[in-house]
C-alpha cells in the first residue's frame, strides 16, 4: 500500500509470518520518503509523522475489526456444516 501525506510518501509491504496457535499472520514493513523542500522544518516533520501514525493506527484497527468479523463468520459457517 502506498500513501501520500503532504511531503511524505510511505509504502507498506505485507509479508507472511508465523502466527500464534497455527493462525495465519503477517508482518508489515513501512518505508518513508520525505520531500524536505516542503517539510516545514522540524515542526512540520513532527506534524506529518503524527498524521501518518494516526492513519496507520486507523488501518490497524480496521484490519483487526475485519479479522474478528471474519473469524465469527467462519465459526457460524462451521457450526452450520457440523449441525
Amino acid at each position: 500500500m502506498v500513501n501520500r501525506y503532504g511531503p511524505w510518501l510511505d509504502a507498506s509491504t505485507v509479508l507472511p509470518a508465523p502466527g500464534r496457535g497455527g493462525a495465519p499472520a503477517c508482518t508489515v514493513q513501512t518505508t518513508w520518503w520525505l520531500d524536505a523542500r516542503h517539510a516545514g522544518g522540524a515542526d512540520g516533520v513532527a506534524a506529518s509523522l503524527a498524521a501518518s501514525d494516526q492513519a496507520r493506527s486507523r488501518r490497524r484497527a480496521a484490519a483487526a475489526s475485519a479479522a474478528t468479523a471474519a473469524a465469527g463468520q467462519n465459526r457460524m459457517i462451521a457450526a452450520r456444516w457440523a449441525g
